[in-house]
């Protein structure tokens, strides 16, 4: 096999990208990704006026209904997180 490299310094810089391809997601990032928005919204509609929501708020309550979350529930989005890595990988 002849690979014809016309500019070697892309080469190079592709190679060190193939290196540092992303992790795939986890099952609770996956999760957390699905459900941020209505956590926002709801937490949001609780505030006092004048007071602005903090992002750490909204990854508290995230991370409080993952704990609470049933191990099936768990299994559901580490199996949804595997499944989009392997198609992500095809």
């Amino acid at each position: 096999m002849n690979i014809v490299v016309d500019d070697p310094d892309t080469l190079i810089a592709d190679l060190k990208n193939l290196r540092k391809s992303k992790r795939p997601l986890t099952g609770y990032l996956t999760y957390a990704e699905q459900i941020r928005v209505d956590v926002s919204a709801e937490l949001a509609a609780r505030l006092e006026k004048g007071t602005k929501l903090q992002s750490k708020d909204t990854v508290c309550e995230i991370a409080s209904r993952w704990k609470g979350e049933p191990q099936a529930g768990r299994d559901y989005w580490n199996t949804v997180a595997k499944t989009r890595s392997l198609i992500a990988a095809m």
